[in-house]
């Protein structure tokens, strides 16, 4: 048998928004895009990592599939809106399922920083407006809660129940806390995409400092996956509508990006909307409803799109100082952000049985694949590099 040699090179891949597959002998060294887990003897890089070596194939049996895979899901909770005396509902969600159980700690907590940092950007996105960061006291404006949330395999939500104390305090305005997140157990935190710590922030309107008119208060923004079919837009209405007159609420959707995601596409990801929603007498609460459409691509980020609702016969609110007026003239906006359900597209790297060539040309080794689409380009780093096979000597080649 003659010794088969390869050039030693390296090389860099990029692909984009496709499946593809790529032919090579090779060394994979990095993967920018994709996340890539560790699998038999594969060791997973950093995007800047050690050389990743691929499993020696055997020249004459057949070779089984190394998949290099990703499956962490994101944890997410969704902002709330209520009424003081009332309750609020957080929804504690995995993108995915994940395949072993991850106990989440959920706690009432102060609004971190880094969600305040969050909305300032939102407010200087123009006219997405931001509710006031009042804090909420523990027992005083809430009752405490902190709990395990056990994501069993095949649980993609848990709702928390948090009840508002209604008081007899004038002119709180609205107030806000948060529902804290983090796991506590390192190997289950190593299960997810995002195991730092995630808020979902509560308002809580006011029933002793409203005005003689009712209002209708939104919160700044909303969030769902796209595979939960609909993103909701609850609101809160207070004083109570009097009877004997027609109150409605118009909106309208509209593209929206740059505030931590990418723009969202309607009729791709979203179905747009315009409509009017009639508002009954006695009504305390409600949401508005957008349709999501669910796709097979991996975006990487948020996708955001904008709802904005006015009326010529209703107070809208965000609370927002010194803008009353621009609020009732021109409504308000709430952002949108759909989260990605889909994994990470990972690579399936297919050793082939090496056998002598019947030419001088070089011999197929191993064939790449990226098991989904992606939107965001995927890049590679992989080596072919000299490797003799079979028992000759090089003088031999």
């Amino acid at each position: 048998m003659k010794n088969v040699n390869t050039i030693f090179r390296t090389t860099y891949k990029t692909f984009y928004s496709c499946l593809f597959a790529l032919v090579f002998s090779m060394t994979l060294i990095s993967c920018d895009g994709i996340d890539l887990a560790s699998t038999g003897s594969i060791v997973p890089p950093n995007p800047v990592g050690p050389v990743v070596p691929v499993v020696p194939v055997d020249p004459v049996d057949p070779v089984d599939p190394i998949i290099i895979k990703s499956n962490k899901p994101t944890l997410s909770v969704n902002p709330v809106i209520g009424l003081e005396g009332t309750t609020v509902t957080f929804e504690v969600r995995l993108s995915h399922a994940a395949t072993k159980t991850i106990n989440v700690r959920a706690f009432t907590d102060y609004v971190s920083f880094s969600s305040i940092l969050s909305k300032m950007k939102q407010k200087a996105y123009g006219d997405v407006r931001i509710l006031s960061e009042k804090l909420a006291g523990s027992d005083d404006d809430y009752s405490s809660v902190d709990k395990v949330l056990p994501f069993l395999p095949g649980v993609t939500k848990i709702e928390v129940v948090v009840s508002l104390i209604d008081d007899d305090v004038k002119k709180e305005g609205i107030e806000s806390f948060a529902l804290s997140l983090e796991v506590e157990d390192e190997d289950e935190a190593a299960l997810l995409s995002n195991p730092d710590d995630q808020q979902g922030v509560a308002y809580i309107v006011d029933k002793d400092t409203a005005t003689p008119e009712p209002k209708v208060y939104f919160p700044p923004s909303s969030v769902a996956t796209e595979n939960q079919g609909s993103i909701k837009i609850p609101y809160v209405i207070y004083p109570r509508l009097p009877r004997g007159t027609t109150f409605t609420l118009n909106y309208a959707t509209s593209p929206a990006g740059g505030v931590g995601g990418s723009y969202a596409k309607a009729k791709s990801d979203y179905t747009p909307k315009r409509g009017r929603e009639q508002l009954r007498a006695g009504q305390t609460h409600g949401e508005i409803s957008i349709d999501l459409l669910d796709d097979d691509m991996y975006e990487g980020q948020d996708q955001q799109f904008k709802l904005h609702i006015s009326s010529n016969n209703v107070g809208l609110d965000q609370e927002v100082s010194g803008r009353e007026a621009d609020k009732q003239a021109n409504g308000i906006t709430v952002l949108l952000n759909i989260r990605d359900d889909e994994e990470k597209p990972y690579l399936i790297v297919k050793p082939r049985p090496l056998t002598e060539p019947s030419t001088n040309t070089n011999l197929v080794a191993a064939t790449v694949e990226l098991s989904g689409p992606s939107e965001a380009p995927v890049t590679i780093q992989y080596t072919a590099r000299d490797e003799a096979i079979g028992e000759a000597k090089a003088a031999d080649a």
